[in-house]
């Protein structure tokens, strides 16, 4: 290209294009009346010699769109040229072989079918330029549809090379019906033509649902209009036991059937969501679960004070009273459930019993536990257990001085089969005997409870440290840790990007390095949560934090930025704004590719436009396909740097558009051609 554009610039040839008179000759000839000095380029098709080589294979398909777009497989919606039918849609392949070790720079030369019409940018005829590797395969693609039945015959796909024709497909004849004569009732696509519903009722009985490419519940949807027919259908789903979202859906249509509103609202998760954390109603149920709140067992019972601190200040009260963050939230969310719904059940109030005793909140948990009636749970053959073991851990508190209801409960299930019930009942039995002044030796338990207990033992006394960056500040929560050694590392965020793009974040090796300043800070042991401010000095720096403590090594990298990234990944383009969310023009990009092989190589770099967008794929010796993951770098002069991963977009390249680099007006094309790369090391 750049060798016709310098020729180009030497011919006397006027910079604007000018109108020339155009006129055709009854579709034999064509007349040009010249308003400049202009060069034709003729282009013809004749008769040439022929030479058939083995080394290329050429062959012609025929695919139903319709079908293609549904099942997404083209082997299982290819056309026999005996089955085509009126005013539908056809796709054509042309697929060419170089089954040579020699590269092939060819002309293929297609038509469409005989008396058929074009699709789209289909034309009725045209040759393409191809260059084909050693042993590759190229597929071009044109769409049809035939206006009238026949018997029409399709010209073969021509392979040349030096106007020789070196390779050619086979000729068909093509037959054209109005309808379907040949049905194969094994076929889900023939049985759907015929519109038969018994048919298809059989079919759909006989088959497994949804197992094939060939038989998709999605191209018979639009049958279920038929009231007769849906009943049927959905019956045989039921049957089945194969639940269809799209298919139950049309229980909204003939508003007829509430098992199948039911259900149908019943799956649909975001409707739930929006309903709260308890509603009811006919047709749909929400309960807590759908809303995200899960019970947990928490282990030990033990808080860090008994007491709330009287002189707290006005500024602590507005901080949860629960210490554990996790607790909190799932208490929370509980506590809007029991709002939301009108009346509790037992586990409810079981449930709350156990929440108000995990926050040393007796009273009210006795409150509570005195509302479940021992008759109720008996009655309901469920939750006996929980309520029996709560009964005889409250019984400590209300029942001395000889805890009878206790020692009744617990008798029951000291040989319950299962461990951790079987544990917290042996443990009230330990105390009432310790009580009793007895001598308590450690009971002989099995293997398995030893490695229970040994777990749980563990998990109490084990330190716990997290980090997350929260703005200018580090949040570190931790566990039987008294103090943390924190460490800053300024680093160059580019040359760090440049030397390990997929490794950016990866900071373990910062464990060799001398750091730019450390400092040791004692932690509240009353406390779970500790928030560390970053300096002045690192805040306007990309800074690696290391946090240690309780024999534990935590990372965060902190990035200095205003930069607002959008990342389009369908598109390979990228968008960057300020906080304020105004296009930021100039801004450097760096790209790497991970390679499908595990290495890494730079693809391009290159500068933000007006509009804050870079297209960090396009290439006109594209290797997006060696990619299976981009590294991108951005950084400004004012704004920081910051760096990000994303996926490669999924390329489908459609034969029929003009091939070669060029895309676009050549002012884009030379504007890409002599764009500077900045000097930095890559």
């Amino acid at each position: 290209m750049v060798e016709i554009a310098a020729v180009i610039s030497l011919l006397d040839l006027p910079s604007i294009s000018v109108e020339h008179g155009y006129r055709a000759n009854k579709g034999r000839s064509v007349e040009l009346k010249a308003a400049s000095n202009l060069i034709i380029f003729q282009k013809e098709v004749k008769e040439c010699k022929e030479s058939i080589n083995n080394n290329v294979l050429v062959a012609q398909k025929y695919v139903d769109v319709d079908l293609l777009k549904i099942s997404g497989s083209a082997e299982s919606v290819e056309v026999n040229p005996d089955e085509f039918l009126v005013n539908k849609v056809y796709r054509g392949q042309a697929i060419i072989t170089n089954v040579s070790s020699q590269k092939l720079d060819c002309d293929v030369l297609l038509q469409i079918p005989q008396s058929s019409l074009p699709i789209g940018k289909t034309l009725y005829q045209r040759s393409y330029p191809l260059s084909l590797e050693s042993y590759a395969t190229r597929k071009l693609e044109y769409e049809f549809y035939f206006p009238e039945p026949g018997k029409f015959a399709h010209f073969p796909v021509n392979v040349s090379v030096n106007s020789v024709v070196i390779a050619k497909s086979r000729c068909e004849t093509l037959t054209v019906l109005k309808k379907k004569i040949k049905i194969s009732e094994k076929n889900f696509n023939d049985v759907i033509s015929t519109g038969n519903h018994e048919l298809i009722l059989n079919f759909v009985e006989e088959n497994p649902v949804g197992q094939t490419n060939e038989f998709s519940l999605n191209n018979l949807l639009w049958m279920l209009k038929d009231k007769e027919f849906y009943n049927k259908f959905i019956n045989i789903l039921i049957n089945k036991r194969v639940f269809d979202s799209s298919a139950w859906s049309f229980s909204l249509y003939h508003k007829d059937r509430e098992d199948l509103l039911k259900e149908y609202f019943g799956s649909i998760t975001w409707f739930k969501r929006t309903a709260g954390y308890y509603f009811t109603s006919k047709l749909i149920e929400v309960r807590a679960e759908d809303s995200g709140l899960s019970h947990l067992d928490y282990y030990p019972v033990i808080n860090p004070r008994a007491h709330k601190n009287i002189h707290a200040t006005s500024s602590s009260l507005t901080q949860p009273l629960i210490l554990n963050s996790q607790f909190y939230k799932t208490y929370k969310k509980f506590i809007f459930y029991l709002i939301e719904k009108p009346l509790w059940n037992i586990a409810d109030k079981l449930t709350l019993t156990y929440y108000l005793l995990l926050q040393d909140r007796v009273q009210d948990a006795l409150q509570v536990f005195v509302n479940v009636k021992k008759e109720e749970v008996d009655a309901e053959h469920r939750l006996k257990l929980q309520y029996d073991y709560m009964s005889a851990y409250l019984d400590f508190y209300t029942g001395g001085p000889k805890y009878e209801l206790a020692r009744s409960v617990v008798k029951k299930y000291l040989n319950y089969p299962i461990i951790s019930w079987r544990l917290l009942f042996i443990d009230i039995d330990q105390q009432l005997r310790e009580y009793d002044g007895e001598q308590v030796e450690e009971m002989e338990i099995d293997e398995e409870e030893r490695k229970e207990i040994a777990q749980k033992k563990k998990i109490i006394e084990e330190a716990q440290l997290n980090i997350t960056l929260e703005g200018k500040e580090v949040l570190v929560n931790y566990s039987k840790i008294e103090e943390i050694l924190v460490k800053y590392y300024v680093i160059d965020l580019e040359v760090l990007f440049s030397r390990a793009p997929f490794l950016a974040t990866n900071t373990e090796d910062f464990s060799y390095v001398q750091p730019n300043s450390a400092f040791a800070i004692p932690l509240n042991a009353d406390q779970m949560e500790y928030k560390l401010k970053i300096p002045e000095i690192y805040s306007s720096k990309n800074v690696v934090i290391e946090v240690n403590g309780g024999g534990l090594q935590r990372f965060v990298t902190y990035f200095s930025t205003s930069l607002k990234l959008q990342i389009f990944e369908n598109y390979g383009e990228l968008k960057v704004t300020n906080e304020a969310g105004e296009q930021l023009p100039q801004v450097y990009v760096k790209a790497f590719i991970q390679k499908k092989d595990g290495g890494v190589m730079f693809y391009k770099d290159g500068y933000t436009d007006i509009r804050g967008r870079f297209d960090f794929v396009s290439l006109n010796a594209s290797q997006i396909d060696k990619a299976s993951k981009f590294a991108l770098f951005i950084t400004s002069d004012t704004h920081g740097s910051i760096i990000r991963e994303c996926q490669p977009p999924v390329v489908v390249i459609r034969e029929d558009e003009e091939l070669g680099p060029m895309k676009g007006s050549l002012a884009n094309y030379w504007k890409r051609k002599s764009a500077k790369r900045p000097q930095k090391i890559p």
